[in-house]
Protein backbone atom coordinates (compact mmCIF):
# COMPACT_ATOMS: atom_id res chain seq x y z
CA UNK A 1 0.00 0.00 0.00
CA UNK A 2 1.56 3.34 -0.78
CA UNK A 3 1.62 5.76 1.61
CA UNK A 4 -0.89 8.25 0.35
CA UNK A 5 -3.12 5.33 1.22
CA UNK A 6 -2.29 5.61 4.88
CA UNK A 7 -2.86 9.08 4.84
CA UNK A 8 -6.10 8.97 3.33
CA UNK A 9 -7.06 6.39 5.89
CA UNK A 10 -5.98 8.56 8.67
CA UNK A 11 -7.89 11.67 7.76
CA UNK A 12 -11.22 9.73 7.17
CA UNK A 13 -10.46 7.75 10.59
CA UNK A 14 -9.66 11.04 12.32
CA UNK A 15 -12.84 13.01 10.79
CA UNK A 16 -15.42 10.79 13.08
CA UNK A 17 -13.71 12.65 16.17
CA UNK A 18 -13.67 15.98 14.84
CA UNK A 19 -17.07 15.60 13.78
CA UNK A 20 -18.19 14.27 17.32
CA UNK A 21 -19.20 17.45 19.27
CA UNK A 22 -19.53 15.72 22.94
CA UNK A 23 -16.12 15.84 23.83
CA UNK A 24 -15.09 15.22 27.36
CA UNK A 25 -11.50 14.95 28.12
CA UNK A 26 -8.42 16.62 26.71
CA UNK A 27 -5.06 16.24 28.83
CA UNK A 28 -1.63 14.94 28.39
CA UNK A 29 0.30 11.77 28.18
CA UNK A 30 4.24 11.79 28.75
CA UNK A 31 5.83 8.39 28.03
CA UNK A 32 9.10 6.80 28.89
CA UNK A 33 9.78 3.77 26.93
CA UNK A 34 12.74 1.74 27.89
CA UNK A 35 13.92 -1.60 25.89
CA UNK A 36 16.77 -4.14 26.26
CA UNK A 37 17.04 -6.53 24.20
CA UNK A 38 18.95 -10.23 24.63
CA UNK A 39 20.85 -12.11 22.68
CA UNK A 40 19.08 -14.97 23.50
CA UNK A 41 15.89 -13.72 21.44
CA UNK A 42 14.21 -12.26 24.45
CA UNK A 43 13.70 -8.45 25.51
CA UNK A 44 12.01 -5.83 28.66
CA UNK A 45 9.87 -3.53 27.99
CA UNK A 46 9.40 -0.64 30.94
CA UNK A 47 7.03 1.73 30.13
CA UNK A 48 6.10 4.85 32.64
CA UNK A 49 3.32 6.91 31.74
CA UNK A 50 1.61 9.61 33.86
CA UNK A 51 -1.34 11.41 33.28
CA UNK A 52 -2.56 14.83 32.98
CA UNK A 53 -5.66 16.26 32.56
CA UNK A 54 -6.01 19.83 30.53
CA UNK A 55 -10.03 20.20 30.54
CA UNK A 56 -13.22 17.75 31.30
CA UNK A 57 -16.45 19.21 29.69
CA UNK A 58 -19.60 18.85 28.51
CA UNK A 59 -21.00 18.09 25.04
CA UNK A 60 -20.62 22.02 24.17
CA UNK A 61 -17.22 21.80 25.89
CA UNK A 62 -18.18 23.51 28.91
CA UNK A 63 -15.00 23.28 31.29
CA UNK A 64 -15.78 21.87 34.66
CA UNK A 65 -12.88 20.99 35.63
CA UNK A 66 -9.02 22.47 35.11
CA UNK A 67 -5.52 20.75 34.96
CA UNK A 68 -5.12 18.01 37.40
CA UNK A 69 -2.69 15.19 37.80
CA UNK A 70 -5.15 11.61 37.24
CA UNK A 71 -2.64 8.42 37.47
CA UNK A 72 0.72 7.11 36.38
CA UNK A 73 1.30 3.73 34.84
CA UNK A 74 4.59 1.99 35.09
CA UNK A 75 4.18 -0.82 32.69
CA UNK A 76 6.96 -4.18 32.35
CA UNK A 77 6.77 -6.09 29.51
CA UNK A 78 8.82 -9.35 28.86
CA UNK A 79 8.51 -10.52 25.38
CA UNK A 80 10.63 -13.50 23.73
CA UNK A 81 10.34 -13.49 19.59
CA UNK A 82 9.12 -16.25 17.90
CA UNK A 83 9.86 -17.16 14.35
CA UNK A 84 11.06 -14.30 12.16
CA UNK A 85 9.81 -11.00 13.44
CA UNK A 86 6.52 -12.30 15.67
CA UNK A 87 6.57 -12.14 19.83
CA UNK A 88 5.19 -13.36 22.35
CA UNK A 89 4.88 -12.30 25.95
CA UNK A 90 3.43 -11.70 29.43
CA UNK A 91 3.42 -8.58 31.62
CA UNK A 92 2.69 -6.48 34.68
CA UNK A 93 1.19 -2.99 35.22
CA UNK A 94 0.73 -1.29 38.38
CA UNK A 95 -1.74 2.03 37.85
CA UNK A 96 -1.05 4.37 40.74
CA UNK A 97 -4.22 7.28 40.95
CA UNK A 98 -4.81 10.18 42.16
CA UNK A 99 -6.61 8.89 45.46
CA UNK A 100 -3.38 6.63 45.80
CA UNK A 101 -5.47 3.55 45.81
CA UNK A 102 -3.16 1.32 43.30
CA UNK A 103 -4.60 -1.26 40.80
CA UNK A 104 -3.13 -4.23 38.84
CA UNK A 105 -3.14 -5.16 35.49
CA UNK A 106 -1.75 -8.65 34.29
CA UNK A 107 -1.02 -9.05 30.26
CA UNK A 108 -0.68 -11.50 27.86
CA UNK A 109 0.21 -10.71 24.09
CA UNK A 110 1.43 -11.63 21.02
CA UNK A 111 2.49 -9.81 18.20
CA UNK A 112 2.81 -10.11 14.17
CA UNK A 113 5.27 -7.97 11.90
CA UNK A 114 4.97 -8.07 8.47
CA UNK A 115 7.73 -5.90 6.95
CA UNK A 116 7.66 -3.92 3.37
CA UNK A 117 9.48 -1.87 1.01
CA UNK A 118 9.34 1.81 2.83
CA UNK A 119 6.79 0.43 6.08
CA UNK A 120 5.66 -2.23 8.71
CA UNK A 121 2.33 -3.44 9.41
CA UNK A 122 2.41 -4.38 13.45
CA UNK A 123 -0.75 -6.76 14.75
CA UNK A 124 -1.00 -6.89 18.99
CA UNK A 125 -3.30 -9.19 20.49
CA UNK A 126 -3.72 -8.55 23.99
CA UNK A 127 -6.07 -9.73 27.17
CA UNK A 128 -5.31 -8.31 30.44
CA UNK A 129 -7.21 -8.41 33.94
CA UNK A 130 -7.31 -5.23 36.35
CA UNK A 131 -7.68 -5.65 40.05
CA UNK A 132 -8.35 -3.43 42.97
CA UNK A 133 -9.61 -3.27 45.87
CA UNK A 134 -13.18 -2.92 46.86
CA UNK A 135 -13.54 -2.99 42.70
CA UNK A 136 -15.47 -5.90 40.23
CA UNK A 137 -12.40 -6.95 38.18
CA UNK A 138 -11.83 -5.95 34.65
CA UNK A 139 -10.85 -8.25 31.88
CA UNK A 140 -10.41 -7.02 28.54
CA UNK A 141 -9.65 -8.18 24.64
CA UNK A 142 -7.76 -5.91 22.83
CA UNK A 143 -7.28 -6.11 18.98
CA UNK A 144 -4.38 -3.33 17.65
CA UNK A 145 -3.27 -2.85 14.25
CA UNK A 146 -0.37 -0.16 13.49
CA UNK A 147 2.00 0.80 10.69
CA UNK A 148 5.86 2.98 10.53
CA UNK A 149 5.83 4.73 7.63
CA UNK A 150 9.05 6.69 6.31
CA UNK A 151 8.72 9.74 4.99
CA UNK A 152 12.29 9.42 3.36
CA UNK A 153 14.19 6.94 1.77
CA UNK A 154 13.04 3.34 1.75
CA UNK A 155 13.54 2.80 5.51
CA UNK A 156 13.62 4.94 8.92
CA UNK A 157 17.32 5.57 9.43
CA UNK A 158 18.71 8.06 11.74
CA UNK A 159 18.27 11.66 12.01
CA UNK A 160 14.90 10.98 9.86
CA UNK A 161 11.31 11.91 10.48
CA UNK A 162 8.63 9.02 9.64
CA UNK A 163 4.90 8.92 10.64
CA UNK A 164 2.67 6.23 12.45
CA UNK A 165 -0.64 5.81 13.12
CA UNK A 166 -2.49 2.72 15.22
CA UNK A 167 -6.18 2.13 15.46
CA UNK A 168 -7.30 -0.38 18.68
CA UNK A 169 -10.43 -2.18 19.59
CA UNK A 170 -10.94 -3.15 23.12
CA UNK A 171 -13.76 -5.08 24.09
CA UNK A 172 -14.35 -4.96 28.11
CA UNK A 173 -16.27 -7.19 30.36
CA UNK A 174 -16.99 -5.60 33.86
CA UNK A 175 -19.33 -6.65 36.26
CA UNK A 176 -22.47 -5.05 35.03
CA UNK A 177 -20.95 -2.33 32.85
CA UNK A 178 -19.48 -3.87 29.36
CA UNK A 179 -18.03 -1.87 26.97
CA UNK A 180 -16.55 -0.67 23.73
CA UNK A 181 -13.71 1.50 23.21
CA UNK A 182 -11.75 2.32 20.30
CA UNK A 183 -8.55 4.20 20.19
CA UNK A 184 -6.73 6.40 17.00
CA UNK A 185 -3.63 7.74 17.29
CA UNK A 186 -1.70 9.52 14.66
CA UNK A 187 2.34 10.39 15.36
CA UNK A 188 4.60 12.02 13.78
CA UNK A 189 8.32 10.52 14.86
CA UNK A 190 11.92 11.35 14.70
CA UNK A 191 14.64 8.87 14.77
CA UNK A 192 17.81 9.78 16.41
CA UNK A 193 21.43 9.54 15.49
CA UNK A 194 21.68 6.87 18.24
CA UNK A 195 18.54 5.03 17.68
CA UNK A 196 16.09 6.44 20.27
CA UNK A 197 12.98 7.71 18.76
CA UNK A 198 10.68 10.35 19.85
CA UNK A 199 7.00 10.32 18.78
CA UNK A 200 4.46 13.15 19.30
CA UNK A 201 0.60 12.65 18.29
CA UNK A 202 -2.94 12.89 19.55
CA UNK A 203 -4.37 9.63 21.33
CA UNK A 204 -8.22 9.71 20.26
CA UNK A 205 -10.25 7.57 22.17
CA UNK A 206 -14.14 6.80 22.42
CA UNK A 207 -16.40 5.13 24.47
CA UNK A 208 -19.17 3.97 26.84
CA UNK A 209 -21.09 2.69 23.30
CA UNK A 210 -23.40 0.54 25.36
CA UNK A 211 -24.52 1.82 28.50
CA UNK A 212 -24.99 5.79 27.94
CA UNK A 213 -24.13 8.19 25.19
CA UNK A 214 -20.54 8.09 23.86
CA UNK A 215 -17.48 9.65 25.60
CA UNK A 216 -14.48 11.19 23.94
CA UNK A 217 -11.15 11.96 24.60
CA UNK A 218 -8.09 13.73 23.48
CA UNK A 219 -4.89 12.92 25.05
CA UNK A 220 -1.81 14.77 23.82
CA UNK A 221 0.81 11.96 23.46
CA UNK A 222 4.75 12.73 24.08
CA UNK A 223 7.23 9.58 23.84
CA UNK A 224 11.09 9.03 24.07
CA UNK A 225 11.83 5.66 23.37
CA UNK A 226 15.14 4.82 24.51
CA UNK A 227 17.19 1.42 23.52
CA UNK A 228 19.36 0.05 25.81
Amino acid sequence: MKKVHYILVFCLLASFGVQSQSVTNIGVIPKLNIKKKFENLWSVNLEIAPRIELAEGSSTFQVENSTFYTLTDVTTIVSRTVGVSNSIGAGYLTRIEEDQNTSHRLIQQYVLIDYHETYRVAHRFRTDQTFREGRAPTFRARYRISSDIALEGQSVDPSEFYFKISNEYLGILRDQANDIEIRLTPTLGYNLKNKNKIEVGVDYRIDSFINSAPDHRYWIQVAYYFGL
